[in-house]
């Protein structure tokens, strides 16, 4: 589908690090609004979205009654990898070509994820707090390379995790019921049941899609199974997670802490369960902020616009295919 569009960018973090991400839809021939950036939601998304073939896109919510008010829209990109904040059934009804950018930030997020283990299994951030009182405490740690470590979720994040911990040497177990047990293997872990990686894991991570059967999986019940004294990393979706069961199980002592990239409401609100605490690690979504996976999920991000304006396939397309407009917007 040839002609000139117009392709609207809400993601804050598209272009962020590489001015030729806007380059790449220009010189396609393609019109593009940068400004201003999301997330937005209902009414103010309709309005900064409409006439738009294309939408470039972070989390915005994307839901039925946004997509059905978008007549001219064809494509949505997202700026990452979850779509969590993209109503598909609605998309594919509509004949709106919905693609996200995978792997790109993978390494950027595995690096994050054995930081946070590094930051909770040694105390570091407990141990800060402390020193910038003005106390002189000691804070015992343990070593990754004595620990089990479960990832539940074994994709390309998992994967990338599990290969940089195996300098580290911990006993590795991952669960994915659509990975086969060689696979995990041969990426390093050993596959397990969701309750094996739960009750024999000292951290546990999280790699999992926030899906409906996902959301909040982690609840008290769950929480309660985990090895007592473990630690739990999230920097995948914060729907995975009861924040207020968490912070109950680490009220209790039962679990000794976690790693928080990610909320059910973004940004958390000040009085938040998890912030403020000293065995909780929390930080503002920024396990893929790297310059590297900027860089490259916005470019991937571009040429996905590009190819499927263009009427060419999508390797990380959704839905599709492409064919709801032959004309130019």
């Amino acid at each position: 589908m040839n002609g000139r569009s117009v392709v609207r960018v809400t993601s804050r973090s598209f272009g962020e690090t590489t001015p030729r991400a806007f380059a790449v839809l220009e010189e396609a021939g393609h019109s593009v609004v940068g400004e201003p950036r999301g997330p937005f939601y209902g009414e103010r998304l309709i309005a900064e979205l409409y006439g738009a073939r294309a939408a470039i896109v972070g989390t915005d919510g994307l839901d039925a009654a946004v997509l059905d008010r978008l007549p001219d829209l064809c494509v949505i990109v997202k700026h990452g990898i979850g779509i969590d904040n993209i109503d598909l059934d609605a998309a594919r009804d509509a004949n709106i070509t919905v693609a996200n950018v995978k792997g790109s930030n993978a390494n950027a997020v595995a690096e994050y994820v054995v930081g946070a283990m590094l930051m909770t299994v040694r105390r570091l951030a407990a141990a800060q707090a402390s020193l910038g009182r003005g106390e002189w405490r000691r804070f015992i740690g343990r070593e990754l390379g004595g620990l089990t470590i479960g990832l539940l979720g074994f994709g390309r994040t998992g994967r990338a995790v599990a290969a940089r911990l195996s300098g580290f040497g911990p006993r590795l177990l991952a669960f994915d019921p659509l990975v086969p047990p060689d696979d995990a293997a041969r990426g390093g872990a050993t596959l397990a049941t969701f309750d094996e990686v739960l009750r024999e894991s000292d951290v546990v991570s999280l790699h999992l899609p926030l899906e409906a059967a996902t959301r909040h999986l982690l609840d008290a019940a769950v929480l309660a199974r985990m090895k007592r004294g473990a630690i739990l990393i999230n920097a995948a979706r914060g729907g995975l997670v009861d924040a207020e069961a968490l912070a109950e199980s680490l009220d209790s002592g039962h679990l000794a802490g976690a790693a928080i990239d990610v909320y059910d409401h973004e940004p958390p609100p000040n009085d938040h369960p998890l912030l403020g605490r000293e065995d909780v690690v929390c930080t503002p979504h920024v396990a893929a902020y790297t310059v590297d996976a900027l860089d490259a999920t916005s470019l991937i991000a571009a040429n996905h616009v590009v190819d499927i304006l263009a009427g060419r396939a999508c390797e990380d397309a959704l839905t599709g295919p492409f064919d709801r407009h032959d004309g130019t917007s």
